[in-house]
């Protein structure tokens, strides 16, 4: 309709039919909508202009960025002085430190205006995560830091999943790590397969920890806000727009998944996410039992090494034992033993093989130190190099494999195991009415860094365990006020059963420890009994048994 200046104004109509004093009448209800919808267009206008704004600025950045970043490469593989190689690497550094910063700004940007969506296709997960983790491994070195994967070998084969955006994630995820860590610290990338018994599916996670400065825990309701890091960063001198995380969390959670954090300021942080995965199983590896291997580094810079080498080996199902010396008596019953070492003479090697005839020798050495070790390549069985990822130690087992006996060995069908929580993560319900009692089990939980949630009798433990929703296992007092533990895990078991939980422990810590208590409140339906005074001894046997926790 016009107005009386002639304007045309846009309004919705609404009628109602009533009736009223034995008349049917009708209600006409006008609203203006101009404003309502001119604001729409404009908003439509305006996410027109942004994303020609984002496609212009994409395309107008990354072609001189490209011509930069690429030269310089160029350059610095030129005859130049230290001076100006030193010159050349400053500028690389906050070329590669600019592209990073305005590629996220711009993925942020991309996200808040729903241009990107998730595009799932088949991944070979192990190669892609092994040519990915060498893009990190320049920048560790040159700040003297040990970097770490571990690609599970137990992976499949393929899945299902978007490659671009755990890539963008977790490369945001390891910069931040490297930027963080000072120098001999340590960066840690983990990809494990579990198991979650789907038939056509599994769980990966996915994490990145470091051994940084941490971040404090008044900060951590933050830290995923665009730009709220960017003031921090200026004051230690580090490079960032505070965007990085902001981009994984949005990320993340459009891969219906979520980004956590355990973090402790001056001991560092470890960030991580699962997503769930379509699959059919089919192994990457063939898996081969009965071989028998050793594992040795020669001082602590190689420990780290030596243990993710273990695991590796352990989850090839080789029987692994780690030595403290290379004049060990295990050694007689071993097939290979690998060396993690930056030295290792051909004398040396001579003298191992004239102890230990049979034994197959395979150093585990450093990139740069492959010219050095030219000289006894002829006289050990295989050399492998840093970094230490699947393939490459399946190569190497090859050819250990080849000189065992085929009598001892056997293929396997290996399966992920079902996925262990962080010690962080992990929560346990305390349900406890001595108050002495209640703060000795706290305390002693506590130093394993376990979640501790204290209920003073049972029908609060019903309360918080039906609300929470999120705990591993249950300590349950038998004689308390209000409600008794019996009664209380009874009524637990029915909560599980109506909304189908899983299965959580609820073990019995009480002080009825005569003959026949045991077996009456396991018989009313408790998991376990654990008579008091309870100890130290006590409680790790328990966590170890019902959490599959490894305990030192």
């Amino acid at each position: 309709m016009r107005n009386k200046e002639g304007r045309e104004q846009l309004f919705s109509v609404k009628v109602k039919e009533v009736s009223a004093e034995g008349k049917n009448l009708f209600i006409a209800q006008f609203d203006d909508i101009s404003a309502y919808e001119k604001a729409k267009r404009a908003q439509t206008y305006f996410e027109e202009f942004k994303h020609k704004f984002l496609t212009s600025m994409s395309h107008e950045f990354r072609t001189p960025m490209n011509g930069i970043i690429g030269f310089v490469d160029l350059l610095g593989r030129t005859e130049t002085s230290r001076i100006q190689q030193e010159y050349v690497n400053l500028i690389s550094h906050s070329a590669q430190a600019m592209m990073h910063n305005v590629e996220n700004l711009l993925e942020l940007a991309q996200i808040e205006s729903k241009q990107i969506q998730v595009h799932e296709e088949k991944i070979n997960l192990i190669d892609m995560m092994e040519s990915f983790s060498y893009n990190f491994c320049d920048e560790s070195k040159n700040k003297g830091l040990q970097l770490l994967f571990y690609i599970d070998p137990l992976l499949p084969r393929e899945i299902m999943g978007d490659e671009n955006k755990i890539k963008k994630v977790l490369d945001n995820l390891i910069k931040n790590a490297i930027k963080y860590t000072d120098v001999k610290g340590q960066v840690y990338i983990e990809i494990r397969a579990n198991d979650i018994g789907k038939k056509k599916e599994i769980l990966v996670e996915y994490s990145v920890s470091d051994t940084g400065v941490g971040i404090d825990h008044d900060r951590l309701s933050t830290i995923i806000r665009p730009f709220a890091s960017a003031k921090e960063n200026q004051s230690r001198g580090k490079d960032g727009l505070g965007v990085g995380l902001s981009v994984c969390y949005k990320l993340t959670e459009m891969m219906n998944s979520k980004l956590k954090v355990a973090t402790e300021v001056g001991k560092g942080s470890r960030f991580y996410f699962a997503i769930r995965h379509k699959t059919d199983h089919q192994n990457y590896f063939e898996f081969v039992k009965g071989s028998k291997v050793a594992v040795w580094g020669e001082d602590h810079y190689t420990v780290l090494y030596s243990k993710l080498l273990k695991e590796y080996l352990d989850h090839f199902g080789v029987e692994v034992v780690e030595i403290d010396g290379l004049a060990n008596k295990e050694l007689k019953h071993c097939d290979a033993v690998f060396i993690v070492t930056d030295h290792l003479s051909l004398s040396r090697v001579k003298a191992i093989k004239s102890h230990y005839k049979s034994l197959q020798i395979v150093p585990v050495i450093n990139p740069q130190n492959e010219i050095k070790f030219a000289e006894i390549i002829d006289e050990v069985d295989d050399l492998l190099v840093k970094p230490l990822l699947p393939n490459k130690i399946y190569e190497t087992l090859s050819v250990v494999w080849k000189k065992v006996p085929k009598e001892f060995l056997k293929k396997v069908q290996l399966k992920p195991q079902k996925p262990k929580k962080p010690l962080l993560d992990l929560t346990i319900l305390v349900a406890e009415d001595n108050p002495i009692n209640l703060k000795l089990i706290e305390t002693l939980l506590s130093q394993y860094k376990l979640k501790v949630r204290t209920v003073v009798n049972g029908k609060e433990a019903v309360d918080v365990y039906d609300k929470e929703k999120n705990f591993d296992l249950v300590f349950m007092d038998i004689d308390m006020p209000v409600m008794d533990g019996i009664t209380a895990t009874r009524m637990i078991k029915e909560i599980n059963k109506r909304d189908s939980r899983e299965h959580i422990p609820v073990i019995a810590l009480t002080a009825h420890g005569l003959s026949g208590d045991r077996e009456r409140i396991i018989g009313a339906g408790l998991d376990d009994h654990f008579p008091k005074p309870l100890d130290r001894t006590k409680l790790e046997r328990v966590l170890k048994q019902y959490l599959d926790l490894e305990i030192n």
